[in-house]
């Protein structure tokens, strides 16, 4: 059970860095 938790947290953050990196792509047009 804590192990799936951690697995999310590590899926989150990749998803918001993903997520940052196109939206600093965009400001930067």
């Amino acid at each position: 059970m804590n192990q799936n938790i951690r697995i999310q947290t590590l899926q989150t953050i990749e998803r918001d860095d993903e997520f940052d990196e196109f939206e600093f792509e965009t400001d930067g047009t």
